[in-house]
């Protein structure tokens, strides 16, 4: 029988934000009720994303245009697809964000659909059978994602790309970036947003607020301290920031987190038997 963590939420002024996390299973579930919604362009450089609408209308903006998404349906977003959401009015709606690793592990068999929604009963909108139809679908829309190999570290992108994902509290000097690899600003910053779909500043705050986010889920730093770990140095602007990606401030982020482990003593991992 799955040990199910009691529900803590933030709830704040037109929006309520649940999060449920299994750090061993690559699995994070966004339960997000709102009213005018908006998350500014920004994208996913570990999983993938899918979504069921329960109530309301979401825009969803890509590179491949604009849609609109109504209830009870679904819409999915690979990892490094740049992508903004907004909603005029209420809107309900449920995000399986899964990490590569996972998606693979349904495509080889290792993982069992049927069986992880099952487990996830007690965080989904509907019956694991009313919702398996719709998110195997849009697993198959986001299995080549999965498979497709990031920028080659060799190139002067992929070496940016890996600088700015695994150290973006570190300060970055663009000209002089460009300028040991002999080629312009303006060349450098025109491929990196072709590949990347954003520009290197935007990357590496929205990596910052990545990392800020895993020091509140894991540790009891104050946020101050965090604050500075990611790289900001102001902490009005980190609150601005993580405000602008996250949707949120960080001590309500940390108030919504409902963590995979039901006390420090122990517990199952969310979704596990």
């Amino acid at each position: 029988m799955t040990d199910v963590p009691s529900e803590r939420g933030s709830a704040m002024k037109g929006k309520e934000v649940r999060y449920y996390r299994s750090e061993q299973r690559g699995l994070e579930i966004v339960r997000l009720r709102g009213f005018r919604i908006f998350y500014p362009e920004h994208s996913h450089v570990s999983a993938c994303m899918a979504s069921f609408v329960l109530a309301g209308c979401l825009r969803l903006e890509t590179r491949r245009g604009i849609s609109f998404h109504e209830p009870r349906s679904f819409f999915s977003i690979p990892s490094f697809e740049p992508h903004s959401l907004s909603c005029s009015g209420s809107c309900e709606t449920v995000t399986l964000c899964i990490g590569n690793d996972l998606l693979r592990a349904f495509f080889d068999g290792t993982e069992s659909i049927q069986e992880f929604l099952g487990s996830l009963s007690h965080v989904l909108p509907l019956p694991p059978d009313e919702f398996s139809s719709g998110f195997e679908s849009m697993l198959g829309r986001l299995f080549p994602a999965a498979k497709t190999p990031a920028a080659g570290e060799g190139s002067f992108v992929g070496a940016l790309e890996r600088r700015l994902l695994l150290c973006p509290e570190e300060p970055f000097d663009l000209e002089s970036f460009a300028a040991e690899r002999n080629i312009s600003r303006f060349h450098l910053l025109r491929e990196f947003k072709k590949r990347v779909g954003l520009p290197p500043h935007r990357f590496q705050i929205q990596n910052r607020i990545r990392k800020a986010r895993k020091m509140i889920l894991h540790d009891s730093l104050p946020l101050t301290e965090v604050a500075l770990a990611a790289g900001f140095y102001d902490q009005s602007h980190f609150i601005r920031c993580f405000r602008k990606f996250a949707g949120m401030t960080p001590s309500e982020f940390r108030e919504s987190c409902v963590l995979d482990r039901t006390s420090a003593e122990g517990g199952e991992e969310l979704g596990e038997k």
